[in-house]
């Protein structure tokens, strides 16, 4: 995943997570799926997030790089499918890297200045 440097707006990457099911045609008609979710384990480069990546149930990639930052991120996180006693778990990982972004230099001053045409004396 590759995503421009910002102000730390949030990213949203819809479709990231694809063709996951709660479960088979059968499964899903005699006990309406099985739970599901995604848990990201660990983030390597945590500096870069103003909020860690998470994926939502449906499949949308979800983060905020930190203001003014770039790099490169590896991410790992478990899907888990299933209840007790039996779930099934899948480790996988993703790298996010957030690039440097161009934006001219400015500031704020805490004042005012206005311009005053002197007049006659």
């Amino acid at each position: 995943v590759e995503v421009p440097g910002g102000r730390g707006d949030p990213v949203f990457l819809d479709g990231f997570a694809f063709d996951v099911t709660a479960g088979s045609n059968v499964e899903l008609s005699q006990t309406g799926g099985q739970i599901w979710t995604f848990t990201v384990t660990a983030v390597d480069n945590p500096s870069l997030f103003l909020s860690f990546p998470r994926i939502h149930a449906n499949g949308t990639l979800v983060f905020a790089p930190a203001a003014d930052k770039a790099g490169v991120s590896f991410v790992n996180l478990v899907f888990t499918v299933g209840q007790l006693p039996d779930i099934t778990e899948i480790a996988s990982n993703f790298t996010v890297r957030v690039t440097e972004s161009n934006r001219p230099p400015g500031f704020e001053l805490p004042w005012s200045a206005r311009c005053v045409r002197p007049g006659p004396e």
